[in-house]
């Protein structure tokens, strides 16, 4: 737990000293920013919260992660957002909704904050959505990268003694090809 604490402290000096750095700040300005932490963590089921569950709260869905962005964004006592990022499992359509929601809260010219301990390609790409991303020094990415891999079974059914017959309609109709073909058409 120490480096999460240290993390943190590092993280909330970086955000006094972002709100200290203000202009038209006057030194004698006693106000107290606050700061709105939301926490992003498993696959964010798009499902609505049980309204009354017996055994505790489900936690909060994907819009009710977005309506607190958007909140923040509103609020006038909010500074900045602070984006806990602890093992996101999230689509890709999520991930984009997300940097979506997080670059519309930075046009209202608040500060976001990304902090992670571990993460993966889509933790960081949603980080990178953030002004800051704080990373403990015994922190971890693995950034793998994306690719696709298309799987043909002609030969295989030619093997077998087995013809694919489908009805292709369309220059641009594709579904058949990883049957019917043994490589990528053009």
């Amino acid at each position: 737990m120490r480096f999460h604490r240290q993390g943190l402290w590092i993280m909330f000096a970086v955000l006094g000293v972002a709100l200290a750095a203000r202009p038209g700040r006057a030194e004698d300005d006693k106000t107290t920013a606050s700061l709105a932490h939301i926490k992003l963590s498993g696959a964010l089921d798009e499902s609505p919260p049980a309204a009354d569950p017996l055994f505790g709260g489900s936690g909060e869905n994907f819009k009710t992660k977005l309506d607190r962005i958007k909140k923040a964004k509103a609020d006038k006592d909010i500074k900045a957002l602070y984006l806990q990022l602890d093992g996101l499992s999230v689509g890709w359509a999520k991930l984009d909704e997300l940097s979506w929601a997080i670059a519309d809260f930075r046009k209202s010219g608040k500060k976001a904050f990304a902090y992670l301990e571990a993460g993966s390609t889509k933790d960081y790409l949603l980080a990178l959505a953030c002004d800051e991303v704080c990373l403990p020094e015994s922190g971890w990415l693995m950034l793998t990268g994306v690719r696709a891999e298309v799987s043909f079974y002609k030969d295989l059914f030619e093997k077998i003694g087995v013809k694919a017959d489908m009805l292709q309609m369309g220059d641009f109709k594709a579904a058949a090809e990883p049957f019917t073909r043994s490589s990528m058409s053009e």
